[in-house]
Parts: structure tokens; C-alpha cells; sequence
């Protein structure tokens, strides 16, 4: 899970340094057995591109 989000959080990170905004991240694994790399790729993938979004639009609503 470390290794994805390290390979994807360039794209977040240049959008809260260009908004000038902070983010706390971490993420809990509760599942019993251990997923396959490229699923938690994907899910990571999405879970940044959300959190891109969401940054995104609270800079419009502002």
C-alpha cells in the first residue's frame, strides 16, 4: 500500500502546493487476506484522484 501511494502522489501533491493547502493522510488495511498489488494500485489510483477532486473544489467554492 506504501509503494502505490508513493508511485501516484505526485498529482495530489502539486495540487495542494499550487492551492497552498496541507493534507494528512494515512490509510488502515483491515482485510484478512493480502491483496494483489495491482488491486491496490487501482484503489489508490482512485482514492488519490478523489482527494485531487475534492481539493480542487472546495478552491472553487472559495
Amino acid at each position: 500500500m506504501r509503494e502505490t501511494f508513493r508511485l501516484q502522489k505526485a498529482d495530489l501533491q502539486e495540487t495542494l502546493v499550487n492551492q497552498q493547502k496541507s493534507l494528512i493522510l494515512f490509510f488502515i488495511y483491515i482485510g484478512k487476506e493480502l491483496p494483489v498489488f495491482a488491486e491496490v494500485q487501482q484503489k489508490m489510483q482512485v482514492v488519490l484522484q478523489r482527494l485531487t477532486d475534492n481539493v480542487l473544489k472546495q478552491e472553487d467554492k472559495n
